[in-house]
């Protein structure tokens, strides 16, 4: 079987309430995800996209471009700043 792109992945994001974790939101994320962190109130996603879906060699951050990522990769950025403030 071929390596298979998704055409979407899904994160669910969780609160950690006083009364324990809740969920706050699930993000749809275009292709497949490698790996994710957060920064601050941003999630920074790193994803595999299929071909033809406008791969990047330079992303744009909040911390400058970054430059030297495969062609295939690319990092988009989530504002998750709505976790929390319920």
């Amino acid at each position: 079987m071929e390596d298979v792109i998704p055409a979407v992945s899904y994160i669910n994001v969780f609160d950690l309430a006083r009364d324990g974790p809740r969920h706050a939101l699930t993000l749809e994320v275009r292709d497949k995800v490698i790996g994710m962190d957060v920064l601050g109130e941003a999630l920074a996603v790193l994803v595999e996209r299929a071909e033809g879906n406008g791969p990047a060699v330079r992303a744009q951050t909040p911390g400058g471009i970054v430059e030297g990522l495969p062609a295939e990769r690319r990092v988009d950025w989530y504002d998750i700043a709505v976790v929390g403030r319920w």
